[in-house]
């Protein structure tokens, strides 16, 4: 009855309040209301009734327990669910909701994973089983548009809005999800091919957690052991292109970042990789 009665009242259950604030969120991308919406159906799981009254340090800290020890969720995967709490938990505080606990007290944690890609030979060995005949077709678009991405740097976003109406004349036309510019994009011959293969490519698509769920599953098996999703086809193109000699700059502009230190990080990856090297000359010499 109680929770009836209160399951409305938004200033009194926090996971009514969260999805009400949800609703409003009105210049988010659909990307991102998935995401938050994915957190809030795992938030209602755990309990569909928390009382703002309840959440204070400790509660938090049986609910980081809950999605690592129930959900299986890794640090990452925490630390964003951590981190939308935090964002409704502050709306509701600077509607008048008084909490049990400061916010800028909840370290949320890092929500950015490992730069992950591939090397230049396993992503010829993706490309060639791409190519190959004895692929499924669910799996070949999957990997098609993987592949396409490791080919161009877009965003899964980006990736997710082309259509075959958008390439010609070796070029391809879209607006850039983050940031909402008009570019035309030159096709490099790898792309071009990846999107002939296949008629079905940029015709049939597939959700995100689709891509991401079958590409872990595709790249396990032609041997690439790595923690892969789709947006370290991101991350290849980016590390791949500076390893060719690629500049910087033209990178930044590639990947459409408006600050170049957000694509600074794939000159450190660089220089890490270089770091490496200086062994080299212990294995000559012994």
């Amino acid at each position: 009855v109680k929770k009836e009665y209160y399951s409305n009242q938004n200033r009194i259950n926090f996971v009514a309040f969260y999805e009400a604030s949800l609703k409003l969120e009105s210049k988010l991308s659909n990307g991102r209301m998935r995401v938050l919406q994915s957190i809030l159906n795992k938030l209602k799981e755990y309990n569909d009734y928390i009382p703002f009254h309840e959440i204070d340090s400790k509660w938090f800290k049986h609910y980081r327990l809950w999605l690592k020890n129930v959900k299986k969720n890794n640090e990452v995967t925490i630390a964003t669910n951590i981190q939308a709490l935090k964002k409704f938990l502050k709306i509701a505080s600077k509607s008048g909701i008084k909490l049990n606990v400061d916010i800028n007290d909840i370290v949320a944690g890092k929500t950015t994973g490992n730069r992950n890609f591939l090397t230049s030979e396993e992503l010829k060995k993706a490309i060639g089983y791409y190519f190959s005949d004895y692929i499924n077709e669910h799996n070949r678009l999957v990997l098609g548009y993987f592949v396409f991405g490791c080919m161009t740097g877009l965003r899964i976003s980006n990736i997710q809005k082309l259509t075959r109406t958008d390439f010609a004349n070796g070029q391809m036309s879209l607006i850039m999800v983050k940031g909402d510019k008009d570019k035309v994009l030159s096709l490099n011959e790898t792309a071009k091919k990846v999107i002939e293969h296949d008629a079905n490519l940029f015709v049939k698509k597939y959700s995100n957690e689709d891509l991401n769920r079958t590409i872990k599953k595709i790249l396990q098996s032609i041997g690439i052991h790595k923690q892969i999703s789709f947006h370290c086809a991101r991350h290849t193109f980016a590390t791949l292109m500076l390893k060719s000699g690629g500049q910087l700059v033209m990178l930044q502009q590639l990947l459409g970042h408006s600050n170049i230190k957000n694509t600074m990080i794939y000159a450190h990856i660089i220089q890490e990789d270089a770091n490496k090297e200086v062994f080299l000359l212990d294995e000559l010499l012994k």
